[in-house]
């Protein structure tokens, strides 16, 4: 039976260190990365709005930036962790850019709510309308597209405040009631295919069983009135004029 043999002092001494350095690189903290730097938030107000850069804000989980445009000194605020632009506000007036309430109601331009809602979504704006609220206060509406939803921002034109975020998928839509579906071009074309003759007039209709087109067709032979489903397109009756009689 072979004897057990101590393990050399220099390999035990290798081994120690290597574990040491394993056990030290395990346990240290990855130090935290700021996903969006100073200098970062600073080029984006620029290459956005342009201006001087007055000041800039470094706070916990925002960069508050303030810059001078023609109009005024606006203030911007961005996300730090994902360098979203969370607000663009006016709060300070120039004086030749009128009186401070001229000022104050001017609507920002449609490009830079483009910009501040751009930074909310991976979505595609699909259309931008400045309307007026309840309180008769300036709004921009956009409508954007994201994937299979349509989120509908609601903006303060002023200050570029997001007001109201409103999501919906595309299978809402299915859930409004039908209405007519075919046109009375449709109903014509219908007839037409079903009688050949000459279209004599087409009216929609409706009673208990629904909605329905009347089109009264005039063959060769004698004339017809051809009642189709105004949500289908299918042919419920055909009444000839010497049944009537």
């Amino acid at each position: 039976m072979k004897s057990w043999k101590p393990m050399p002092l220099f390999l035990s001494i290798l081994l120690f260190v290597g574990l040491v350095f394993v056990i030290y690189f395990w346990m240290k903290p990855t130090p935290a990365v700021e996903a969006f730097s100073k200098d970062e938030a600073i080029k984006t107000v620029q290459n956005l709005y342009g201006g001087k850069i007055l000041n800039i804000e470094d706070t916990d989980k925002k960069f508050i930036v303030q810059t001078e445009q023609d109009k005024g000194t606006y203030e911007v605020t961005i996300d730090k962790q994902t360098g979203n632009i969370k607000k663009l506000q006016l709060i300070t007036a120039k004086k030749d850019a009128g009186t401070p309430s001229q000022a104050e109601t001017t609507p920002l331009p449609e490009s830079e709510i483009r910009s501040i809602v751009q930074g909310q979504t991976a979505g595609m704006i699909e259309s931008v309308q400045l309307n007026i609220d309840k309180t008769n206060q300036p709004v921009y509406q956009v409508e954007v597209i994201d994937k299979h939803q349509k989120q509908v921002f609601l903006v303060n034109a002023i200050n570029g405040e997001i007001l109201t975020k409103k999501e919906q998928t595309e299978e809402k839509k299915n859930d409004q009631p039908k209405t007519t579906q075919i046109s009375h071009a449709d109903a014509k074309r219908i007839a037409k295919n079903y009688l050949n003759g000459k279209i004599d007039n087409v009216e929609l209709e409706s009673d208990s069983n629904g909605i329905y087109y009347i089109v009264e067709i005039e063959t060769e032979n004698d004339e017809a009135e051809v009642q189709i489903d105004a949500i289908s397109g299918k042919i419920l009756s055909v009444t000839w004029d010497d049944e009537e009689e």
